[in-house]
């Protein structure tokens, strides 16, 4: 047990941590993540509204996986769709990410997770802060097999 007031490890050992985490190799995925946008969108002559685009909230490195048991079965329109839940580690100090953010993996080594909308469903938070985790779905209203 320590002595009050210290601490069993280093001082750099977060930093250092975080560094080999999201290096190269630790977030070798590059991502845009967004959030609709707070401004009212236009209205052009005939009528039609068109809402304003989205605000980026983040854009760099992530390391996606799938969660082959996070599954979930929704209606959408006339279909059932199967959404698939992914994990997506990013920079620790990412900490603007809230839940219904739009994550959109923009390059990745696996072409099946390119260009995939994902939607935010919980921001996990860790006492190392090491890397921020985003447990994830498909988007609904995008069904994946549109993606493929």
């Amino acid at each position: 047990m320590p002595l009050p007031g210290s601490n069993l490890l280093h001082p750099r050992f977060h930093e250092e941590l975080r560094k080999s985490a999201v290096g190269d190799r630790g977030l070798p995925d590059d991502c845009v993540i967004t959030r609709a946008s707070t401004e009212p969108g236009t209205t052009d002559a005939n009528g039609n509204w068109t809402p304003a685009d989205p605000d980026t909230i983040y854009t760099n490195g992530a390391r996606a996986q799938a969660m082959p048991t996070a599954d979930t079965t929704v209606v959408v329109g006339d279909k059932l769709v199967t959404l698939h839940g992914y994990r997506v580690g990013i920079e620790a100090a990412a900490d603007q990410v809230l839940v219904d953010d739009i994550v959109t993996i923009t390059s990745s080594g696996d072409p099946h997770l390119a260009n995939r909308p994902l939607i935010v469903r919980d921001v996990h938070y860790d006492t190392f802060l090491v890397r921020r985790l985003l447990l994830c779905d498909d988007h609904p209203e995008i069904p994946t097999a549109d993606l493929t």
